[in-house]
C-alpha cells in the first residue's frame, strides 16, 4: 500500500511557481496556493489547486510549504508579516 502524498502549500505562483504547482498537480499532489495578485491563480485553480486567502490560511491546510517569490522582503512578508505562515500558529 502506497502512503498518502504530503499536501503542498504553494506562495508564489508566477512564471516558475506555476510551473512547479502544475508539475506536482501533474503527479497526483495535493496543491494548495496562495499569490499576492489573486487574479494569477485561476489557471491554477482550473487545474484543481485549491486556493487560500492568506500564507497563514495556507500554513494550516498543508504539511509542505515552498515560496518562489522576487526577493528577500517578499519571503520575509509571507513568513514573519500579517497573516504570515508564523501567525497560524
Amino acid at each position: 500500500m502506497a502512503a498518502e502524498r504530503p499536501s503542498v502549500g504553494f506562495a508564489g505562483v508566477g512564471q516558475l511557481g506555476s510551473a512547479m504547482i502544475t508539475r506536482l498537480l501533474a503527479e497526483g499532489f495535493a496543491v494548495t496556493a496562495w499569490n499576492r495578485t489573486p487574479t494569477a491563480l485561476s489557471p491554477l485553480a482550473a487545474r484543481g489547486a485549491r486556493i487560500a486567502d492568506t500564507p497563514a490560511e495556507l500554513a494550516k491546510q498543508c504539511d509542505i510549504l515552498l515560496t518562489c517569490v522576487t526577493d528577500t522582503e517578499a519571503v520575509h512578508q509571507i513568513i514573519f508579516g500579517p497573516g504570515g505562515f508564523a501567525s497560524a500558529g
